[in-house]
């Protein structure tokens, strides 16, 4: 699926369900998103947390992307804003200075599934501990 854009496959995703899509677009951008997730949380073990849960919250939303949405800076963007739970209780130096995406709610993927249960989707795709 090189030859296919991002919003193409999101649509496919969004429309289809199709894994397939979804996993070409993990591996596309998954360095993007957990490099800026590193950059903003300082390790590795969050970064990862991090960059799974954009992930997640692109899969929740897939269906109300504009077909005119430019993904790599909506992935960027997401990222940068995410705020993983217990985040606001880190010293403040530690804290990157941006807001927060507020309402994702990640306990429940799709079809109820408990939040453990989607690591398989990135199970090709993990980026290496630092």
């Amino acid at each position: 699926m090189p030859d296919v854009n991002d919003m193409a496959l999101t649509r496919e995703y969004a429309d289809r369900g199709s894994e397939t899509a979804f996993a070409e677009l993990v591996q596309r951008h998954i360095n993007l998103v957990y490099s800026v997730a590193l950059r903003y949380t300082g390790n590795s073990p969050d970064a990862q947390d991090v960059t799974q849960a954009v992930f997640i919250i692109l899969a929740q939303k897939a269906a109300s992307l504009r077909q005119r949405t430019a993904l790599t800076g909506w992935l960027y963007e997401t990222t940068r804003l995410y705020r993983p739970p217990g985040f606001a209780d880190a010293q403040p130096a530690t804290r990157p200075r941006t807001g927060g995406l507020h309402g994702i709610h990640l306990e429940r993927f799709e079809h109820g599934k408990p939040l453990a249960a989607t690591r398989p989707h990135f199970g090709g795709c993990d980026v290496a501990a630092e």
